[in-house]
């Protein structure tokens, strides 16, 4: 798998105001975990995390990052968590995570959808499950994602977890019944009831009163 290499100031932990300048500064405020680091605050240009969270391995990027000011280079880092402004979508903080080559990890791959379901050329409709699966691999080996062939679909047909192929040394941790794809059958308008017909009533005939001349 690819790797990028990244540099990170050792920050100092100051107020709302003194993290709201390092953002408008082009810094992201972040904190990087360890064996050997016990949350160390840092500070990396936002512009370098937005562009590894945007591309294709994502959240899955390997990092090479120099720390600056500690006199230390961590081998290697992922990052753990983004946190983003509700509004603007911006990242307002990263937490990275290091990792080591020799040791399993747990993460999230996403899951994509390939063909087009013979159900759905009979009418069905393609409704997807969740788009990712956890997996358990070697940093080095973790996919872009899974795809999943759903061409031989029928309606009424579901694909699960394990239905899912992996490359050897990656296995899917996810439970495997939990639902990825099902071909359903297509809708059917109801028509709107048309209320029966009701015979209105005919008029009740009055008693006349006879009078006498």
């Amino acid at each position: 798998m690819e790797t990028v290499g990244l540099t990170a100031l050792v920050r100092k932990v100051g107020t709302k105001g003194h993290l709201r300048n390092l953002r408008q500064n082009g810094q992201l405020p972040g904190i990087l975990y360890g064996a050997e680091i016990n949350g160390l605050p840092i500070q990396l240009p936002a512009k370098e995390l937005e562009r590894i969270v945007a591309s294709r391995t994502g959240l899955n990027t390997l990092i090479r990052l120099q720390v600056e000011g500690e006199g230390r280079t961590t081998p290697m880092v992922m990052i753990k968590q983004v946190q983003r402004d509700p509004i603007g979508g911006k990242l307002t903080h990263v937490d990275l995570h290091q990792i080591s080559l020799r040791e399993k990890l747990h993460t999230d791959v996403p899951v994509i959808l390939a063909g087009t379901p013979e159900g759905v050329n009979e009418g069905g409709i393609l409704q997807a499950g969740i788009r990712t699966v956890e997996v358990e691999c070697l940093p080095t080996g973790i996919p872009d994602n899974l795809p999943l062939d759903v061409s031989g679909m029928a309606i009424g047909d579901k694909l699960t977890a394990a239905d899912l192929k992996t490359p050897e040394g990656v296995r899917v941790t996810t439970d495997p019944d939990t639902l990825l794809a099902s071909v359903v059958p297509p809708r059917v308008e109801e028509e709107p009831a048309i209320a029966p017909e009701v015979a209105e009533p005919e008029p009740a005939e009055g008693k006349r009163e006879e009078t006498g001349e």
